[in-house]
């Protein structure tokens, strides 16, 4: 899991914040993704009816595109049981957008940065489609399905019909330009306009008559999304533009006056007649601000992120979800941060030689409103959601007694998405522990114990197997954990410490050499090729040669003290023709050329990496007459240079490790 991290992996600073949030990675243009989905996700019943959805098999005559949306809806399981059950910081949504299909089939473009409220709308139609054959198929509905009417009220030739068309909505768009709140915007959207003069409203019974023609709202949703219409086209300039207008929100919301109901009753007040009583109890018109999706930017670009009440929780706790990022959010900043309007700024003035404050407006407005109803609707009959035992929106919702409800919200997970997620939870959380500085100085401490006890019984067979053991461990620490860690403190001090270990236990430096050739054995390419930071490389390579020192000067066949520097590319191939100039050699090992000349004839490394002298002496064994200890490391050496030519495009700038050694 840490092969793409070199250097950069701290698991300690992917955990997951103290508020128990997961963030979304943003995938260059996703940040509309991530704060919607933060939103829906946040709405506790609505994420458990979404887990708890269970798509039957699909059938043979099942179309393409029900196929599509199923998949995506099943990936939106899975994103949202990570946001729940996951220990990282955030999660990577990739497997949500590429099953995300566009007209075409095409997966969403990552790149391209949607309007959030158009997306909003396109992605409910999908999940719609995907829920069509389960019995939570009215779930979109229950939680965000409103309707509103379109009304034309005779108003004139004592014309009193009215002719009405019903239009339903998830999301109500309201005026920002020229509206101080969103009360002025709601008292326009029911106002509506007269129908007069040329412009007569025909009735079916009446004729030509005057008549009001407005829209209020019919049916009122659980969860009210209301859209801030903060772009609009601008005649003048022929282009779209942001309206940066102050723009205030209630915390509380009264929708009795914009309902159908409401407004029949004030004009019976205002007319004098007796006012019809309410259908519903107050309670059903009353909402509270939960949530809170800002654009920030212009009309031409922009970024989205969410500030969200979390629900049921007495201390009233709002956080800031933007992308990776889950941070607390004080709600008494939410003017400052999310109603537009002007703010002032210290501004250099090039002409006085000083900073002058100035008012410019501001970029970051809010552009959707989430508003929940106080008092919850009771789920219907056949759109039955399992509420967990332990889940606070107990406080809000009643459970139903038609199904058995789970202990805890992990249970509604999937139970194969839930094993996978958990097996990854586990390895995160183990590599966390062992990417710690104390699990570093520990092992530091248990290698040195039988290096340190050398000094006094070095002679001991034990000990040398302790050294062995002991060398092998820290080996592996170095190549397979302090490789990939960011914090490289400490890797002089290893490399040092390994060294001598091999320096002291010759045995354990002709086991390592031996072992880099087994076929399953990838610490060559990866340190001294695919490896990204120098310093590792550098310590891979110094190590390597050092070891392979004290293997040569194990072989009396070229006696004691004999450098890895002393083999020639003649031992490797026995091709005399392939001798290493003095000049070559020192180029080749203070490392400054990525791709050395290995002689004076232009015959180059990869020349010798495909030599078949050099491939026999890799598959076949070493060169003739030479000991043990110098085949074993001209086959190392041969390997190093065998490998070069597969990975030229790569990692050609990585090079120089590879020639160091030779």
């Amino acid at each position: 899991s840490t092969q793409s991290t070199w250097g950069a992996y701290l698991p300690s600073g992917q955990e997951k914040v103290p508020c128990g949030y997961v963030g979304l990675k943003n995938l260059t243009a996703t940040c509309y993704l991530n704060s919607l989905i933060q939103q829906l996700y946040m709405i506790c019943p609505f994420r458990y009816g979404v887990l708890n959805v269970r798509i039957p098999p699909p059938s043979p005559t099942t179309d393409a595109t029900e196929l599509q949306e199923i998949a995506m809806f099943q990936q939106l399981q899975t994103l949202f049981a990570h946001l729940q059950e996951s220990e990282r910081k955030y999660y990577d949504p990739r497997p949500f957008c590429l099953s995300y299909k566009e007209h075409g089939g095409a997966p969403m473009n990552v790149n391209f940065q949607m309007d959030v409220d158009e997306f909003l709308n396109i992605f409910f139609e999908k999940m719609e489609i995907a829920l069509k054959k389960t019995p939570q198929k009215q779930i979109l509905d229950h939680f965000f399905g409103g309707t509103f009417t379109n009304q034309v009220i005779g108003r004139s030739n004592g014309c009193s019909h009215t002719s009405e068309r019903e239009e339903p909505f998830v999301c109500l768009q309201v005026v920002v330009k020229s509206k101080r709140n969103l009360k002025e915007s709601l008292d326009l959207f029911v106002k509506g306009e007269m129908l007069d003069g040329s412009n007569q409203y025909n009735c079916d019974k009446c004729g030509m008559v005057d008549a009001l023609k407005r829209a209020c709202l019919k049916k009122l949703p659980n969860n009210l999304i209301i859209h801030l219409k903060r772009f609009e086209f601008d005649l003048d300039s022929m282009r779209k533009i942001k309206v940066t207008d102050h723009f205030d929100f209630p915390e509380f919301l009264d929708l009795t006056m914009y309902t159908q109901e409401g407004l029949e009753r004030q004009e019976a007040v205002e007319s004098g007649k007796p006012a019809p009583n309410l259908p519903y109890p107050p309670s059903h018109y009353e909402y509270r601000l939960m949530g809170i999706l800002v654009h920030a930017g212009t009309a031409d670009s922009g970024h989205y992120y969410s500030f969200i009440k979390e629900r049921d929780n007495p201390d009233d706790k709002w956080y800031q979800f933007n992308d990776m990022t889950v941070e607390p959010f004080d709600p008494k900043d939410i003017q400052k941060h999310c109603c537009g309007g002007i703010e002032t700024v210290s501004h250099w003035d090039a002409v006085h030689r000083r900073n002058v404050n100035i008012n410019i407006p501001k970029t970051y407005s809010a552009y959707l409103l989430f508003y929940e109803r106080i008092v919850q609707e009771p789920l219907p009959a056949d759109c039955v959601i399992p509420i967990p035992n332990d889940s606070p929106c107990l406080k809000t919702f009643a459970q139903s007694t038609l199904i058995k409800h789970p202990n805890t919200a992990s249970e509604l997970v999937d139970p194969k998405t839930h094993t996978k997620m958990w097996e990854e939870n586990m390895r995160f959380l183990a590599d966390k522990n062992v990417f710690e500085r104390d699990y570093f100085q520990f092992v530091n401490s248990v290698v040195r114990i039988p290096y340190e006890k050398h000094s006094t019984d070095g002679g001991l067979q034990e000990l040398q197997q302790q050294l062995s053991s002991a060398a092998n461990l820290g080996l592996r620490f170095f190549a397979e954990t302090l490789s990939h860690a960011k914090d490289k403190e400490t890797l002089p001090e290893w490399v040092a410490l390994l060294k001598g270990m091999y320096t002291i236990c010759p045995s354990a430096s002709q086991l390592l050499l031996s072992a880099l050739l087994d076929p399953q054995c990838s610490w060559q390419h990866t340190l001294l090729l695919a490896c990204g930071v120098p310093d590792t490389r550098k310590g891979w390579a110094e190590l390597l040669l050092h070891v392979m020192d004290v293997v040569l000067a194990q072989d009396t066949g070229h006696g004691p003290g004999l450098n890895a520097s002393d083999i020639t590319v003649s031992d490797l191939t026995d091709d005399q023709s392939m001798s290493v100039s003095p000049e070559t050699q020192r180029h080749s090992s203070d490392g400054r050329n990525p791709l050395v000349y290995l002689d004076t004839a232009d015959t180059t490394a990869m020349d010798i990496a495909t030599d078949d002298n050099l491939t026999e002496c890799l598959e076949d064994g070493p060169s003739r007459g030479v000991g043990d200890c110098t085949a074993l490391v001209q086959q190392v050496m041969a390997a190093l240079i065998h490998m070069l030519p597969k990975d030229v495009a790569q990692f050609w700038r990585h090079f120089n490790g590879v020639c160091v050694c030779v």
